[in-house]
């Protein structure tokens, strides 16, 4: 089961961003949804191509994949006039960062570890068990869901062919 989801319908609101180097972070975007429902959507990232097509007032098909607690990538947009955006390779330096963060929690592992076993008890087996998920996270899981291959297949799932 994927956690990828699509939204159909225009944006009434784009909230606050931060223009990152590899794209940018929306603090939340608003939706209205073809049934006349509102819905929004927390901690938005989306690659530069996408950014410039994101503004209030667009219609269409939005694709999502949700990373968890991080939040959400918008990686393709299907307007209502039928022009295809798709964030084609934009997501590799954002797979090269979770990498490297990954890299740094392995690092970190056997010293904080130590650390939780030397207080015993619930620390003793809880902060490896958390290291080993959050590094099994940025190392395998996220980096999967926003290879190319993989977005791909989820929208041919949906139709919309690149």
């Amino acid at each position: 089961m994927s956690d990828a989801s699509v939204i159909k319908g225009a944006v009434e609101v784009v909230g606050p961003h931060n223009n990152l180097a590899e794209g940018s972070e929306y603090a939340y975007l608003r939706f209205k949804e073809s049934g006349g429902a509102a819905r929004m959507i927390k901690k938005v990232g989306v690659g530069h191509y996408i950014a410039s097509y994101l503004k209030p007032g667009i219609e269409g098909e939005f694709h999502f994949m949700k990373l968890g607690r991080l939040g959400f990538i918008l990686y393709a947009i299907k307007t209502a006039s039928g022009e295809k955006i798709y964030e084609a390779d934009g997501f590799s330096s954002w797979i090269k960062k979770m990498r490297v963060m990954g890299a740094l929690m392995c690092l970190l592992f056997i010293p904080l570890s130590l650390v939780g076993l030397l207080f015993g008890g619930y620390f003793g087996v809880v902060v490896p068990a958390v290291f080993v998920y959050v590094i099994w996270k940025l190392l395998v899981s996220f980096p999967k869901v926003l290879k190319d291959s993989y977005l791909r297949a989820q929208l041919a799932g949906h139709g919309f062919t690149v």
